[in-house]
């Protein structure tokens, strides 16, 4: 049977007007993936995007602003020296002074707060003003109520030296990893003497690992200062570097003197 030319018009122009197939499965999946990598490259300027982290890796930063220390050091400085009110302007200038660069955040930060609260012989309250200033300095740095390390030196007194000191790292390091900035270490002067070249480095001046960190010690003097005339300075020296010495093998002179450098520099007397 023979088709009329106008049949044969009609059956090419139908099927020139075929449907244009329908995406697969596939390719729409990869569509919204270009999509998706398009629009994460955009919000968090990076070139790669990788799962995870997300793109704001700040969301759960526990550090409290740079603009709102100086006012939560203020808050914090006025309820504890109401609270103890026998300790004089000097005492609180060095608690303030030794960290003023970290709560002003200008420039680069190069070494950690290191403070020595040094108190009279059996103190009745030096490990709780040692506390104080350390829960002082926790809601000034961070947002976070658990933000101490806090280590007790008389303890750590009954291990062997290397057991100290492996404990004490491993207490450091698990809380620096989660987000704690202030180490609270009281009777520092009843370490094993061979345990405490641990702090050589926590507390070195340029390349310490925890720059952001504030380390407190406290040390009990043995003798009663009788006058604000003697030198704290010289006394905490001398107590120490005698403890010290029992360590010959690791903490020869030059050591000591290392360490006084590192832990001695801002000392706030308990009185």
């Amino acid at each position: 049977m023979k088709c009329d030319s106008k049949e044969i018009y009609e059956r090419r122009k139908n099927t020139g007007k075929q449907s244009i197939p329908t995406p697969t499965l596939l390719q729409i999946f990869i569509f919204l993936a270009i999509g998706i990598s398009l629009v994460v490259k955009f919000r968090c300027g990076t070139d790669v995007v990788s799962f995870p982290p997300t793109c704001n890796q700040n969301v759960q930063s526990n550090e409290r602003p740079v603009a709102y220390r100086l006012e939560n050091l203020t808050t914090e400085l006025e309820h504890v020296k109401a609270k103890y009110q026998t300790l004089d302007d000097t005492f609180w200038d060095v608690i303030v002074g030794s960290s003023w660069g970290h709560i002003q955040g200008n420039g680069t930060i190069k070494q950690p707060v290191v403070l020595l609260l040094v108190g009279q012989p059996k103190s009745s309250i030096l490990d709780v003003v040692a506390k104080d200033v350390a829960r002082l300095y926790s809601n000034v740095f961070t947002m976070r109520d658990d933000s101490i390390i806090d280590i007790d030196g008389g303890w750590q007194a009954m291990k062997e030296a290397d057991q100290a000191k492996l404990d004490m790292d491993n207490d450091l390091e698990n809380g620096f990893n989660n987000g704690r900035k202030v180490v609270l270490l009281r009777q520092f002067d009843k370490l094993p003497p061979c345990s405490i070249m641990l702090f050589h480095s926590y507390c070195d001046n340029e390349n310490a690992p925890h720059k952001d960190a504030v380390i407190i010690f406290t040390v009990e003097l043995e003798t009663t200062v009788s006058s604000i005339a003697q030198s704290i300075e010289e006394l905490v020296q001398e107590h120490l570097g005698s403890i010290w010495a029992q360590c010959p093998e690791e903490l020869l002179q030059d050591k000591i003197m290392a360490m006084h450098s590192r832990v001695s520099n801002n000392i706030a007397f308990v009185k």
